[in-house]
């Protein structure tokens, strides 16, 4: 029995080190016996360096596959790449491209957690917006979140503040 999951993380197939797929709506296999496979779909693979092969072969509990050969930086991989076409194959994988797993490394982004990415928003804008040392704020300073009422202006600080623009002393 396979089990399908939708992890919540990118995952990304590279052929030496060259970016052939990138989804963060891949679909995993896991099969008792099997290495985990990853299908990605379409859009996020790299299908002009992939030719259909005539070839198939069967999968187990999955079905038959059609084949794709890697054709990319004058290298040839025969079979590098599968695809369940055959209306009979599971709704799952149709149409999903699966990578072969000893030429094709998979790579998974970590998952994230959203809470802390939150608190981590918040602490990398207080950051930024503080004084890192030379006087002056990292980034262009926080609005006021409070108005001064004009009853606690003093009567000279229209008198003030023109002597300053001036750049005469008070």
């Amino acid at each position: 029995m396979t089990d399908l999951t939708h992890p919540k993380h990118r995952v990304r197939a590279l052929h030496h080190g060259h970016l052939l797929a990138d989804s963060g709506s891949a679909v995993l296999a896991r099969q008792a016996g099997q290495p985990d496979r990853y299908f990605f779909p379409r859009e996020g693979v790299e299908m002009e360096v992939l030719v259909a092969t005539g070839f198939s072969r069967e999968f187990a509990g999955l079905g038959v596959a059609r084949a794709y050969t890697l054709n990319r930086d004058a290298s040839i991989v025969e079979h590098a790449a599968w695809s369940f076409e055959d209306p009979s194959a599971p709704e799952e994988y149709r149409g999903l491209i699966t990578f072969d797993l000893d030429v094709i490394q998979i790579e998974e982004d970590e998952a994230s957690d959203p809470l802390w990415d939150k608190e981590a928003d918040k602490i990398s804008d207080y950051i930024r917006h503080t004084d890192s040392g030379s006087g002056r704020s990292q980034e262009v300073p926080w609005a006021a979140n409070r108005d001064i009422p004009s009853d606690l202006l003093g009567e000279n600080d229209d008198e003030d503040e023109d002597a300053f623009t001036r750049g005469s002393p008070t």
